[in-house]
């Protein structure tokens, strides 16, 4: 859907009113009248939107906890969640139930469940990995008035940090992502993985001496996630892809990877688990070679799928038919 046009500055309106002949001004001004009233029911149903969108939401809560609770093996499967368990298991593996069915919680879930994400995986280092192994849940806190949004990640005792809890906040303004927060990490002594050590030679240009000098400089890590963003002001979009990136680029970065944990990676967190989640990017099916004679001819670029981050969140894989999901939220 193409994005509505902004609200004109009053000021500028007028001016451009009045600039109109004045046959034509007439029915201009009453348009900016109807125009008004369209823009005031806009807002209401924009409004009575997030209203429903908010009363699912609380409905849907107690069953993203319950899948929480059987993710880290807090609670057992229920009989009634288990009425498909024969196409599932045969019926040696069911007479099993008493010594498998045990309170322990499905390993490394969420990590796998993040790697299998194609925007979030490109974030993740191995050395985010043991630190990423001891994540217990995503929760996901929304409000009935707004649409600013946060995700709590809730951690186990670790190596790195100790926080229990870092949490991403979304910010909203105009009914678009304005900015974003998170919360400081607490890193432990000697395991930021926000920096790294780099050692290098200096040699004196009248001595000749050389020296090794170490120095902390800033380093890759999924964890930049949870700094503050903020779109940067003046950017040109259509800087060339190959440039250094642009200093707006870590907030569409963050509001890319929370959008698509929020609406899709929690609340369908098994299918990304298994892997059944495809990464919309580029394949060979369907792609043919370019004749670089023919460039100069025809010089349109090839169709390119966008990632599930590029298109605002992707949906899991789900049931037969690939029908789409509803939103789906974790209070």
């Amino acid at each position: 859907m193409a994005a509505k046009p902004e609200k004109p500055v009053e000021e500028e309106l007028v001016q451009k009113l009045k600039e109109l002949p004045v046959k034509d001004r007439f029915k201009a001004v009453a348009l900016n009248s109807v125009h008004k009233e369209l823009r005031r029911l806009d807002e209401e149903l924009q409004k009575e939107i997030r209203k429903l969108q908010f009363k699912y939401e609380q409905q849907m809560a107690p069953l993203h906890e319950r899948s929480n609770d059987l993710i880290q093996g807090k609670g057992l499967p229920k009989d009634e969640e288990l009425n498909e368990a024969a196409t599932f298991f045969s019926q040696e593996e069911l007479a099993t139930k008493e010594t498998n069915n045990v309170h322990e919680p499905i390993a490394d879930f969420w990590l796998k469940a993040l790697k299998n994400c194609p925007v979030v995986r490109e974030e993740i280092q191995a050395k985010d990995e043991p630190a990423l192994k001891t994540l217990q849940r995503v929760v996901i806190r929304t409000k009935e008035d707004a649409e600013d949004y946060e995700l709590d990640f809730v951690f186990g005792a670790n190596d790195f940090f100790t926080n229990e809890v870092l949490t991403k906040k979304v910010i909203f303004e105009e009914g678009q992502p304005a900015r974003t927060e998170g919360t400081q990490i607490a890193w432990k002594e000697g395991k930021n993985l926000s920096k790294k050590t780099v050692t290098k030679k200096q040699k004196n240009k009248k001595s000749g001496q050389t020296r090794t000098v170490t120095k902390e400089v800033d380093d890759d890590t999924f964890f930049l996630f949870f700094n503050d963003s903020k779109p940067a002001e003046g950017e040109d979009e259509d800087d060339d892809e190959e440039a250094e990136l642009p200093q707006g680029h870590r907030f569409e970065i963050d509001n890319d990877i929370a959008e698509l944990i929020k609406e899709d990676l929690v609340p369908y967190s098994l299918d990304y688990f298994l892997g059944l989640v495809e990464d919309e990017g580029f394949d060979d099916e369907g792609m043919e070679d370019i004749d670089e004679e023919d460039d100069e001819e025809d010089e349109a670029p090839k169709p390119r799928k966008k990632s599930k981050g590029q298109q605002g969140g992707g949906k899991g894989a789900g049931g037969a038919g690939g029908e789409q999901k509803p939103e789906c939220k974790q209070q």
